[in-house]
């Protein structure tokens, strides 16, 4: 795949991994639903992954509830849209570092995926399903429980032999 490279600031790069739908752009104020990995970039080593906690990761953009690099890199993207962002520390956690896993002064690497702007998804389908009975699936027993998960367009066929009657509640 063809590198794609956007000035987003004179100290953060994105490099884009597959492109979005080219219209639809995170404004200051909205919420967004992301997944992400985050690197070093001195050594590659993983500090923080949304998809190992098993679910996407939400912060309003633009009012200061995650890193400027973030707030101003992920700006710049569009719905659907799967990117790298390199950060450097002012623009990341600076002289402090952050919880024992970023030290101070370091430099930044995130894969970020945008998977919905204010609840409208771009080729995913955030949706929760509400399970208010017993189903076997997998040999693994479920009672009254919730289960979230972001679905590829692709892969809403063979769920639906899994959803039954139950409750969806999409936010796209």
């Amino acid at each position: 795949m063809r590198d794609i490279f956007h000035l987003v600031s004179v100290v953060c790069i994105q490099q884009v991994l597959s492109a979005g739908d080219g219209t639809n752009f995170p404004q200051q104020g909205d919420k967004l639903t992301m997944h992400y990995i985050g690197t070093l970039a001195s050594n590659g080593k993983k500090f923080d992954a949304s998809r190992d906690r098993g679910r996407p990761f939400s912060f309003t953009i633009g009012v200061g509830q995650v890193i400027r690099g973030w707030d101003e890199g992920v700006a710049q993207m569009s719905l659907g849209e799967k990117a790298n962002l390199n950060i450097t520390s002012d623009f990341g956690y600076g002289p402090r570092g952050a919880g024992g896993v970023i030290p101070p002064n370091a430099d930044l690497n995130f894969e970020v995926e945008l998977l919905a702007i204010n609840g409208k998804s771009g080729r995913f389908i955030y949706a929760t399903f509400v399970i208010d009975d017993l189903l076997y699936n997998l040999g693994a027993l479920f009672m009254s429980s919730t289960i979230e998960w972001v679905l590829h367009v692709g892969q809403i066929a063979p769920c639906i032999a899994f959803l039954g009657r139950h409750q969806v509640q999409s936010v796209s």
